[in-house]
This record gives C-alpha cells, sequence and structure tokens, in this order.
C-alpha cells in the first residue's frame, strides 16, 4: 500500500524536486497560456495581499517556466564554474562563518574558493575545473552542477554567456502592470539575450 505524504510536504516539495519539475518546464518550448495566467494571477494576489517574498519567488520562477525555456549545448567553456553565487537552504553564502558552516554540513562544498571583496564573499570559483575546461570529479559534481543552466536560470535568472545555453522565450505575450514583474522580465530579457 502507498504510504501519503503529509498535505504539508506537498506545499514544500525538496529542493531535488522542485529542480527536477523546473528542469523539465525549461527543456520544453511549448506555451500554456492557462498555466501561466493562472500563476500570474497567484503572483498579483500575493503581491497584493500577502507579501511574502519566498512565495514571490517560488511563483516567479513558476512564471519564468511559463515564458522562457533553456535549450543549446555545452561549450566546455569552463564560465559555469567560475564567477559563482552560492546558495544553501535557498539563502546565499556571503560570510566567511556561513560558508565555513556549508562545508562542514555538506562535503560536496570543499570544492570551491571563495573570492573575497571588503571582508565578504564575492563570488566562488571550482577547483575541480581542469585547465582543458572540463572537470576533474564529474561523477561526483553537487546537484546544482548537474542540473545546469536550469539551476542557474533558476536561482540568479540568467545563465552564463559564452557556455553554450541559451534562454528563448516562448511564444506566451502577457502583459502586465506589475512594476516589480516588469523590472524582473526586463532583467531577464537584457542579461540573457532571450531570442
Amino acid at each position: 500500500m502507498k504510504k501519503k505524504r503529509p498535505f504539508r510536504e506537498l506545499l514544500r516539495p525538496s529542493e531535488a524536486t522542485l529542480s527536477a519539475r523546473f528542469s523539465a518546464h525549461l527543456r520544453c518550448s511549448e506555451a500554456s497560456y492557462i498555466r501561466a495566467y493562472f500563476w500570474l494571477a497567484l503572483y498579483r494576489i500575493n503581491e497584493w495581499v500577502f507579501r511574502r517574498q519566498h512565495w514571490e519567488q517560488f511563483l516567479w520562477n513558476q512564471l519564468k517556466c511559463e515564458w522562457f525555456y533553456v535549450a543549446g549545448k555545452c561549450q566546455h567553456s569552463g564560465y559555469c564554474c567560475q564567477g559563482l553565487q552560492l546558495v544553501y537552504k535557498g539563502l546565499v553564502i556571503r560570510s566567511k562563518e556561513e560558508w565555513h558552516q556549508v562545508k562542514d554540513q555538506d562535503s560536496c562544498y570543499d570544492r570551491f574558493d571563495p573570492h573575497y571583496e571588503s571582508g565578504e564573499i564575492q563570488h566562488f570559483s571550482c577547483r575541480s575545473l581542469m585547465p582543458n575546461q572540463w572537470c576533474s570529479d564529474y561523477e561526483n559534481r553537487p546537484h546544482f552542477c548537474r542540473t545546469y543552466p536550469m539551476s542557474q536560470f533558476m536561482q540568479e535568472d540568467q545563465i552564463h554567456q559564452g557556455c553554450g545555453f541559451f534562454v528563448h522565450r516562448k511564444g506566451i505575450e502577457i502583459k502586465t502592470n506589475s512594476p516589480g514583474l516588469k523590472k524582473r522580465l526586463a532583467f531577464v530579457l537584457a542579461n540573457n539575450r532571450a531570442i
């Protein structure tokens, strides 16, 4: 007999489940006006009534999946392994203390070197990147490396230029008067050369 999951777990799926769901949507070039307007309506309701930031981010990710898709092929440029912004449990790693806590909790982060500016972590680089731009520990790479470029696009709204992947617009044109949503859309279009 199949064990039922509690309702709370359905509302808060695991990071791997969300990543797989987003990856599937971001690889699909088919557009759905019904889904897009559904997520847009929820986004606007949250914007007007609840004003929950984590809901806004979740809904924005859903909208990105309806408006854009990612296609292309890895060019082995190494851009995906440099200038990284690492996130752990939804929080960007910015301080030395946070970095050491994360490394103590998850050993896969040992491969990254932080780059500091004014005492704060600005970005990370991966030590596993070899001079020929291939990964020296490919089989054991972290989950967000396995799901690149989707993980990068969902986290930062952009993909490293020159990596061989591109953001494409789906056939949906939705008009919104939300200043926050317009700003997010403009960022995606400007930073990804969305086709």
